[in-house]
């Protein structure tokens, strides 16, 4: 199965009328342009029987016990990542407690229907709800914020697998973050 990793450019924010410039997170794998709106965008590849075991999680809340490969399908909201989504086929990420200094964090999952595949253009689209999310957990607007916005969507093959899930991840452009960025307000 696998997933993609799609970083807001500036292209997408124009539609906003957004006066933020978003950065592009740096990566030392190869990079690209969609030609539909020239924003970053990464692979994520998961095979099915390539998946890590299920992480260790804290019984109370939750949160990852250590840090260690987590396979893409095992992530979840709250999560923090500890290296940067970048680009490339991956079957898991380096995931780490947020208490540890890391590059990014899941805040928020969104939930396609299910039906025939859609197609990237248009999941990329309902990606936007990534920015209403960020200002919920954040504490402002994407477009007032230094932070910026990651987001993992279904590629076909592993929508035809199931996968109806949209991963939201916020990044501090400047730094690795420790702790969580929920209220951050920044």
């Amino acid at each position: 199965m696998c997933a993609t990793m799609v970083q807001y450019g500036a292209a997408d924010l124009a539609a906003h009328d957004t006066s933020k410039e978003p950065t592009v997170a740096p990566t030392d794998i190869l990079t690209f342009s969609c030609a539909r709106n020239a924003a970053v965008a990464a692979v994520a590849a998961l095979a099915l029987f390539g998946c890590s075991s299920d992480p260790e999680r804290d019984e109370e809340t939750g949160e990852l016990a250590e840090s260690g490969d987590v396979g893409v399908f095992d992530l979840e909201v709250g999560d923090c990542l500890g290296e940067e989504t970048g680009e490339g086929e991956i079957e898991s990420l380096e995931a780490a407690p947020c208490s540890e200094p890391h590059a990014e964090e899941i805040f928020a999952a969104l939930t396609f229907p299910d039906g025939d595949y859609p197609g990237q253009e248009a999941l990329d689209a309902e990606a936007e709800g990534c920015l209403e999310e960020f200002a919920e957990f954040v504490g402002m607007p994407y477009d007032e914020s230094v932070l910026e916005v990651n987001y993992m969507t279904p590629t076909e093959e592993s929508w035809g697998q199931g996968d109806r899930e949209l991963l939201c991840t916020v990044y501090d452009p400047e730094a690795e973050t420790t702790g969580t960025l929920e209220d951050a307000n920044r």
